[in-house]
């Protein structure tokens, strides 16, 4: 299944290297080697002839396999304290700033970034260090500071239209129609996405353009 293989173990250890679907193989049998000797070339033989040309890396003990990253890798680091609540983690929230900005990874001031306006609506999906991570209505996600968000429940204030409105269920007019509103209807504003709000009628709850 593996192709060309070779297996290696260290010395004084009780575990083995294993690197399969090698193109060729540049050791022999009962060879001793030095740190950066090169056992092989990378290749696709054995059962990975479909893939393109990689290695496969593992490491066996007696009880199987074992992760090798922390062969690869020994140091570990340990994660920041998470200072964003998460008990807004699956929460409808919206950016409380003019300030916020949205990053594709968490801190790069070099990542592609979006400047939100304030009333901004989102969902949180998740929360490292005093970061959020979050979903815009729009399905784009991103990196957001905490401190800038607020979890909408108070209303921003209150509107009343000047004609019939429809609340959809996305912001998107050709989304699907959940109420119409009559004119004078007075509503509540929780949040807002580009060219819609995002408010409260009652009991129902939806998408209407910006009036």
């Amino acid at each position: 299944m593996g192709g060309k293989v070779v297996f290696f173990r260290p010395e004084s250890k009780n575990y083995i290297l294993y690197y399969a679907h090698l193109d060729s193989q540049l050791v022999k049998d009962g060879q001793v080697l030095n740190r950066g000797d090169s056992i092989g070339l990378i290749g696709n033989t054995g059962n990975a002839k479909t893939t393109s040309p990689h290695l496969h890396f593992g490491i066996y003990t007696s009880e199987g396999a074992a992760d090798p990253l922390p062969f690869i890798d020994p140091l570990v680091k340990n994660p920041s304290n998470i200072s964003a609540s998460a008990e807004n983690i699956g929460k409808s929230s919206r950016i409380n700033t003019n300030r916020s900005v949205l990053y594709k990874s968490i801190g790069s001031d070099i990542a592609e970034k979006t400047n939100l306006e304030a009333g901004t609506l989102f969902k949180v999906d998740a929360a490292s260090a005093d970061w959020y991570k979050i979903t815009l209505p729009d399905g784009n996600r991103g990196f957001i500071k905490s401190r800038f968000t607020a979890v909408a429940v108070i209303p921003l204030k209150r509107l009343t239209t000047q004609k019939q409105t429809p609340v959809y269920d996305k912001p998107d007019t050709l989304a699907a129609r959940k109420i119409i509103l009559p004119q004078g209807e007075t509503v509540n504003l929780l949040g807002s996405f580009n060219q819609f709000y995002f408010v409260k009628a009652g009991t129902t709850s939806g998408w209407t353009s910006r009036f």
